[in-house]
């Protein structure tokens, strides 16, 4: 069974930026670029922190940075009263609040792909990868 000892997942969905509208009743156009919404989830509660939501995520965003070049934002949506998931995105990852979403209770958070790029590097150079 290959799922017995798998501690949880993680996911990235991308979708299209879309520039703002140059007036109130005009359309935004896509830019070309792509932002990575991520998702993590440790399901597993004795696999939890040890770092691997964290190593997960960041071996995610290197994979999507060297594969993906068209992305330029990763986002994260946490609810708000998930604090080890705010620490984890804002602390130990380097993101920061774009905006609350009251109507989810939920924090968006985001991260520029130079600032991903570094972060990303860095942990794969310690992975030995």
């Amino acid at each position: 069974d290959l799922t017995r000892n798998m501690a949880g997942d993680v996911n990235a969905f991308l979708s299209e930026i879309i520039s703002d509208p140059q007036d109130d009743e005009g359309e935004g156009q896509p830019t070309g670029e792509l932002s990575a919404e991520l998702e993590v989830m440790i399901a597993d509660a004795s696999h939890r922190r040890r770092g691997l939501a964290e190593e997960a995520l960041l071996l995610l965003i290197h994979f999507l940075l060297e594969r993906m070049p068209a992305v330029s934002e990763f986002v994260a949506k946490v609810s708000d009263g998930n604090e080890p998931s705010l620490r984890l995105f804002t602390d130990r990852l380097g993101f920061h609040t774009r905006r609350r979403l009251d109507v989810f209770e939920q924090t968006e958070l985001v991260m520029d792909v130079t600032e991903a790029r570094r972060r990303a590097a860095a942990a794969w150079r310690e992975t030995g990868a």
